[in-house]
């Protein structure tokens, strides 16, 4: 009987962290099971020009995150030629399609943050409790 290693978080030690050992049909039946869900999981990547310095290119993304770039760049008040090309050329490395996933999620994580930063500032302040006062007598 064939096994392969498959990452799991639960694994024992001998199999190195995260990972266990599955025989074939156990592997296939786990792949059985998520089916469903990836369905619903499943974005569709299109193709999709754009004119940037003057230079038309073409960047594969997913819809979803082809729209978030359309509201940022609205919310920014820019065209989104713009911001594509501010996001081309301050990237590091790979390509523009990457470089474009990375900006909306740190975009969207940035916000996240400075809600929950906002929102703690709203709490009160709560005084410790003071114990019994005890005399230095």
């Amino acid at each position: 009987m064939r096994t392969q290693c498959r990452y799991n978080s639960q694994a024992p030690e001998c199999h190195g962290e995260g990972v266990t050992a599955m025989t074939c049909a156990e592997m296939k039946s786990s792949r059985a099971a998520l089916r469903p869900s990836r369905a619903a999981m499943k974005s569709l990547i299109l193709k999709r020009s754009i004119m940037i310095a003057g230079q038309k290119t073409s960047v594969s993304l997913e819809d979803e995150f082809w729209q978030a770039l359309k509201q940022i760049a609205a919310g920014f008040d820019m065209p989104m030629a713009k911001l594509v090309h501010r996001i081309d050329t301050r990237r590091q490395n790979g390509n523009l399609s990457s470089a474009l996933r990375l900006f909306v999620l740190e975009h969207y994580l940035s916000r996240a943050k400075a809600q929950r930063d906002h929102e703690a500032a709203q709490e009160p302040v709560q005084e410790p409790a003071q114990g019994p006062v005890q005399s230095s007598a």
